[in-house]
């Protein structure tokens, strides 16, 4: 299976400049309840375009600061269980990776059930939900560059606190890749 998935998102990353990848996951719910959950393939779609155009990688209606929309370089949906392969996509077609991507997100689908859920998706996307997570990154490794915290350590194994200047720069760029999107 992880050779399949790999072969099925690999076009994801095929930009030089955009190689972080966000998968998401629905439904999300507890193990106990696994066997109680009856989702429509319908509600599940709905709810995947809440999380992408919340930012989120929760299933949850709150966002994670994004600006709108969430632009997409690409993306790869997964659809499992019972019905997969006669699903229309209509629900689909709002994220954002179908509305502003040069080409619409490759859909997999395959009968089998993950985790025992009778019906789930799943969705890897290039996109800007990263933003958050390197700005708080990139702002906490400066202050600690600019207090000297930990760069004894560095410098012990080898590393210069030029090098470590340089990391944080490379770090900055990726940010202002995402966000040019």
């Amino acid at each position: 299976m992880v050779c399949s998935l790999l072969r099925s998102s690999g076009h994801l990353c095929a930009h030089p400049l955009y190689r972080l990848v966000t998968p998401r996951a629905v439904p999300q719910v507890s193990l106990g309840a696994r066997a109680f959950a009856t989702d429509s393939w319908v509600g599940l779609q709905r709810r995947m375009v809440q999380m992408v155009d919340a930012g989120s990688i929760a299933d949850c209606v709150e966002g994670g600061g994004l600006r709108s929309p969430n632009r997409a370089v690409a993306a790869a949906a997964f659809l499992w269980g019972s019905g997969a392969c006669e699903v229309p996509l209509d629900g689909l077609r709002g994220l954002p990776a179908w509305r502003w991507s040069l080409e619409p997100p490759l859909v997999h689908a395959d009968t089998h059930q993950v985790g025992g859920l009778e019906r789930s998706i799943g969705l890897l996307s290039n996109c800007q939900t990263v933003l958050p997570p390197l700005a708080a990154a990139g702002e906490k490794a400066s202050a600690m560059l600019k207090a000297s915290a930990y760069v004894h350590q560095y410098e012990r194994c080898g590393v210069s606190r030029e090098e470590l200047s340089h990391a944080l720069l490379q770090l900055s760029q990726v940010k202002s890749d995402y966000e040019r999107l």
